[in-house]
């Protein structure tokens, strides 16, 4: 299947409830992402880690820019491929093999790690390699420096600023310098001082902090 190569390409299947996803990356780590807020101000848009990045590192940067061990922190029901019917809300595997447009598909290759997931972690687990069929042009972005997200639909994608990372046009119109210094202040106050002020304030996600 081929994919539009400028625009974010979403998926949806009976396990997302009628919404719609996206796929992002940094470096080798893979996230399930929101592509737009749905209505929400400030909303939290990766909604799942799917591997662990230092268990790939193992596998060549190349090799990693298109495939990944499914070790999610949200767990997954057994995949049947033959049941087309069932649905199973939240499940990772289910989301990314049953998605429409098809966007991943298994290798056949498995190995264990030390599980990520909320009801698991610390025990073994078994890990399936998925390989991603979008092209990287297809995945959701978000800025390096003041952590804006792209939206399903928008005109103007962000731009790569290197080392995997991509800023918004407001960023790059005040240059790498300025960008960083606003951004750091930012991240300072609005992730770190105001969720301490406020209990109902969230520090913002990021595709860029560490695992």
């Amino acid at each position: 299947m081929s994919f539009p190569t400028d625009e974010v390409i979403t998926f949806s299947s009976r396990h997302t409830g009628g919404i719609s996803l996206s796929l992002s990356r940094y470096h080798r780590q893979w996230f399930i992402t929101f592509p737009r807020a749905y209505g929400m101000i400030a909303p939290q848009r990766i909604s799942k880690s799917l591997n662990d990045p230092k268990a790939a590192s193992s596998e060549t940067e190349e090799h990693s820019r298109n495939h990944f061990w499914l070790n999610s922190t949200v767990p997954s029901s057994p995949y049947d491929p033959e049941d087309t019917e069932s649905k199973h809300i939240g499940s990772t595997i289910h989301e990314l093999l049953d998605a429409d447009p098809k966007i991943a598909r298994l290798t056949g290759r498995k190995r264990m790690e030390v599980s990520r997931a909320y009801d698991g972690e610390g025990k073994e687990t078994e890990c399936l390699e998925v390989e991603v069929l979008i092209p990287e042009s297809g995945l959701l972005n978000q800025c390096y420096y003041c952590l804006a997200w792209e939206v399903q639909g928008q005109e103007q994608r962000f731009k790569s600023c290197g080392d995997d990372a991509f800023w918004c046009s407001s960023c790059e119109s005040k240059g790498a310098v300025a960008s960083s210094v606003s951004g750091t202040l930012e991240k300072l106050t609005r992730d770190k001082i105001f969720p301490l002020i406020d209990k109902n304030t969230e520090a913002r996600d990021s595709l860029y902090a560490s695992p």
